[in-house]
């Protein structure tokens, strides 16, 4: 995918998750096929909601002569889709955010790896 593709994924992305609820969901292996560790089970939130106040913050950080950044453990294109966008309320210049980088292809598509040189946004210094 391109960057431009990676950016109307997240848009349509978060669209979807505003429009339904955020539910605590649970997964239980089946009981029948219970392996070593037994029937296992996992729980988790889903959901995704953008933050008024966030928003507000930064505007008002921004007013006050305070320049706003955001860095992200996500990749890049998908945060900055979400926090550049005034549909969300964040407004956010795109070169005021900061996340996972990738390589590129020739043609603008993305190669599954880091981009070599650029600080990996997240875990430790060691991971780098």
């Amino acid at each position: 995918m391109t960057h431009a593709e990676f950016r109307a994924l997240a848009v349509a992305s978060i669209r979807h998750q505003m429009q339904t609820g955020i539910a605590d969901i649970t997964l239980t292996s089946p009981g029948r096929r219970p392996g070593r560790a037994g029937q296992v089970s996992v729980s988790y939130t889903d959901g995704q909601r953008t933050v008024p106040e966030i928003a507000n913050l930064m505007h008002t950080f921004q007013a006050n002569g305070i320049d706003v950044y955001v860095v992200s453990a996500g990749f890049e294109p998908l945060v900055e889709a979400i926090a550049s966008s005034p549909a969300f309320g964040y407004n956010l210049p795109a070169d005021k955010v900061y996340g996972l980088r990738l390589e590129e292809e020739p043609d603008g598509t993305y190669k599954p790896e880091y981009r070599h040189g650029y600080p990996v946004t997240f875990g430790p210094a060691s991971r780098r």
